[in-house]
This record gives structure tokens, C-alpha cells and sequence, in this order.
């Protein structure tokens, strides 16, 4: 029996649209470039083949064609995210950054003990001899800080007097060391000592030296030198100020290392290494204590206090005697 035209294409149509999806359902690759799926559909019988092109169909077959691909749907939820994988290997270091400014210098530290002294070294050539006592005559000499020459003089009994007299005419000088701080409260650093001339000339101090000794130190560490033609006007004061000196008067020179505060000794040495005046002060037991050691001034509030000679250049060679504590320091200026 035949069937109608129309019967045989309905029933074709499920077998056209199952090939078409079977089509869709290819892997990728292997689609038509097309997004239209194009068919024949014989008339007699309704079998279906897929063409390139519904033009290529025969006069005995029927054309359909149906998109091979509908809009896409909304997009899934996200799925739940993997597990972290492993770390990777470290990076190579990045270049180095530009240096920061330079900070402000630190505070200066306590002295260090004083070292062991050398070995004693080789002797030197022995030196001119001296045949008299009158070979003394006219060789220099210096005395309170003020230069000068050897004179021998005898007296009626014969007994022999050596003085070194000044070469600075009308007048001498003496220097004295007159002040001392040795810190304040909270500023271990904050040290002073003055030197006077109470004399009555002008003093050349060029090449002198500012030692201090520990307690019981044997030897000296300078502090400072004063430069070469430096001179001290009579009635003068010249300051040495320590590294954190906050007098109003203003240092001529200052130094680095710190002073004890309760047992210690400062001396003025000439060019020549004699010493020229001294004081030692708490405890010392030391070669710059004059008779016995003046008080150590205590460690107060700014403007702290110092040890001071009561009149300037007091001097009864004994240091107790000669020093007291003020409670009110006068760097370069009287004590009056």
C-alpha cells in the first residue's frame, strides 16, 4: 500500500530531526561549518540523507534544513573552588633599595680603662754633661706657665739659689687650674674645666696639655693641646668643655673623653710635659693630688656643680684646702 507524500514526510521528520541531534552531538570537530543542518527526504519511501546544500536534492526528494544549534543557555553556578596547589619555588631577590639617610651621631661613651703601660724603651745617647752648677746659667725653663732662663746666684754662706726667671719682662703669670664639673644629673658628659692666670703678664699656653688620670691611674690621658700661639691674657680664663658641655659661656676647646665623677685628677702640663698646676678630688690617690684631694663635686640638676678655687687662683698647694663646692658653676668667668 502506498502512503500519501504527506504522510511519509511527518513520518520522516522524527528520523530527519534524531539524525540531526546525533549530528549536533559530534565532537567538535567533526560539525558542519554550517550552522543550518540541511537534508533530503525521499518521497517515496521517507528516507533521509544529509547534504551540503538543500539545492543538491533530487526531484524525487524533499528539502528540510532546521538549525543545528539553539541560544545558548544562562550560565551555570560556579562550581566549588580546587584545592590550593603547592607553593611554588621562591623568587629571586629583588635589587637592593637606596640607602636611608645617615642618623644623627650617638652620645660619646665612657672613657675605657687605661692600658697597660709599654715596655720601657731602648736608652737614649747620653747627653752633655754638666761639669758645674754654673752650667745651669742661662738654660730655659718655665714657671707657672711663663718661660724663662736658669740664674745661679750664692749667697754669703755659700749656699746656691736656682730661680727661673721671666723673660716676659715687668711682670709674671700664673696659671691655675680654677673650675671643675664633672657631669650633671642625667648628663654624665656635661664637664668643664677652667684655667686662670692670676698673673699679672700674659701667658704663652700654645702646646699645653689638659691630662686626666683615673683614682689611682699612673698614667695620663690628654684630653687636649692647646694650639700653638695661643696665649692667656692676665686675668684671663680658658675653658676646656666635655662632649656634652651645656654651659652659656662657649668651650675654646673641647674634649671627648669622660671624667670620673668620684675619683679623679686633672693637671695643666706645659709644652714641655711639666706639670704646670693640678687638682685631684674624691678618692684619688694619684700624682695630681696636691696635699690632700678636694671634694668631688656632685652629679646635680642642670646647671649641675662644680669644684672651684674661692678667691680665682687660690693656691695653698693643698687641694682640700683650696677647693669647695658651688652649687652655682661659673665656666669662664669668676668665681668672686
Amino acid at each position: 500500500m502506498r502512503l500519501p507524500r504527506r504522510r511519509l514526510l511527518l513520518v520522516a521528520l522524527p528520523l530527519v530531526l534524531v539524525a540531526g541531534v546525533a549530528l549536533a552531538a559530534q565532537p567538535s570537530g567533526r560539525r558542519p561549518s554550517s550552522s543550518v543542518i540541511n537534508a533530503c527526504v525521499k518521497k517515496k519511501d521517507g528516507r533521509v540523507r544529509i547534504v551540503a546544500s538543500a539545492a543538491t536534492c533530487r526531484r524525487n526528494e524533499q528539502a528540510v534544513s532546521w538549525n543545528a544549534q539553539g541560544q545558548p543557555g544562562p550560565a551555570g553556578p560556579a562550581g566549588a573552588a580546587g584545592q590550593s596547589g603547592p607553593t611554588g619555588p621562591a623568587g629571586a631577590p629583588g635589587p637592593a633599595g637606596i640607602a636611608g639617610p645617615k642618623g644623627d651621631p650617638g652620645a660619646v661613651g665612657a672613657a675605657g680603662a687605661a692600658g697597660r703601660a709599654g715596655p720601657t724603651g731602648p736608652q737614649g745617647p747620653a747627653g752633655a754633661g754638666l761639669n758645674s752648677l754654673e752650667g745651669l746659667n742661662g738654660i730655659g725653663c718655665n714657671a707657672g706657665g711663663h718661660a724663662g732662663t736658669v740664674a745661679l746666684t750664692y749667697d754669703a754662706g755659700g749656699i746656691a739659689t736656682i730661680t727661673c726667671g721671666s723673660t716676659g719682662g715687668g711682670g709674671t703669670s700664673a696659671l691655675r687650674v680654677n673650675e671643675l664639673m664633672t657631669g650633671s644629673t642625667g648628663a654624665a658628659a656635661n664637664e668643664f674645666v677652667e684655667i686662670v692666670n692670676t698673673g699679672s703678664t700674659a701667658a704663652d699656653i700654645g702646646g699645653f696639655r689638659l691630662a686626666y688620670r683615673s683614682g689611682a691611674g699612673t698614667s695620663d690621658l690628654t684630653l687636649a693641646t692647646v694650639p700653638a700661639g695661643t696665649t692667656l691674657a692676665a686675668g684671663g680664663f680658658y675653658l676646656f668643655g666635655g662632649g656634652a658641655y651645656a654651659g652659656t659661656r662657649a668651650p675654646d676647646q673641647s674634649f671627648s673623653a669622660a671624667i670620673a665623677a668620684t675619683a679623679g685628677g686633672v693637671a695643666l702640663r706645659d709644652s714641655a710635659g711639666a706639670i704646670v698646676d693640678s687638682v685631684g678630688y674624691g678618692d684619688a690617690v694619684n700624682a695630681f693630688v696636691e696635699g690632700h684631694p678636694a671634694s668631688a663635686p656632685p652629679a646635680t640638676a642642670t646647671p649641675g656643680s662644680s669644684a672651684i678655687r674661692l678667691p680665682d687662683g687660690h693656691d695653698t698647694n693643698d687641694n682640700a684646702a683650696d677647693f669647695s663646692v658651688s652649687a652655682s658653676p661659673t665656666p669662664g668667668s669668676s668665681n668672686d
